[in-house]
Order: C-alpha cells, then sequence, then structure tokens
C-alpha cells in the first residue's frame, strides 16, 4: 500500500480500536431512539436491520436487555416487540 505524505497508519489504527470500543454504546443509543420514536417499542427485525446484526444476534441483544431489566417482551398482533421499560434511580 503507498504511503501518502503526512499520513500515520498508527493514528489511523487507533481511530478503528476507539471506533470498536465505542460500537456498544452507539448500538444500544441507535436502539434506544428507534424506539423512541416507536412508542418505546422495537422488534427483532428492526433491531436486525439498524444495527447490521443478524435476526439471531438482535433477538440475543434484545433478550439481554430484557434480562437486565431494560426492555420487556410483549407480543402484538402475534408480532413479538420489546417495549424499553423506565429505569428509575
Amino acid at each position: 500500500m503507498p504511503r501518502v505524505a503526512g499520513s500515520n497508519p498508527v493514528s489511523r489504527s487507533k481511530g478503528y480500536c476507539e471506533q470498536k470500543a465505542d460500537e456498544p454504546r452507539l448500538r444500544e443509543r441507535t436502539l434506544i431512539a428507534h424506539a423512541l420514536q416507536n412508542g418505546g417499542v422495537i422488534t427483532p427485525a428492526e433491531a436486525s436491520l439498524l444495527l447490521h446484526l443478524s435476526l439471531r444476534e438482535a433477538y440475543e441483544y434484545l433478550e439481554q436487555l430484557t434480562r437486565q431489566g431494560f426492555a420487556r417482551r410483549e407480543e402484538q398482533d402475534g408480532l413479538v416487540c420489546y417495549r424499553l421499560t423506565r429505569q428509575d434511580t
């Protein structure tokens, strides 16, 4: 790969590492923003598309939020969805 004057491959890779570290936070914010626009509700299919996950991974991610008390699993018209819950501290 040709080196461009003034480029620094180390800083480029550091930026990538920082981006990977921020990925869970960005994923969470993306999911919350979408759910808030939809009455606090999100489906595994929506989460899959938004977060670039397989449907199975999205389902597992939402189930993890449920186990942690951040979401509640519901069924609406035969469709499984997750409603974000309020965390009062």
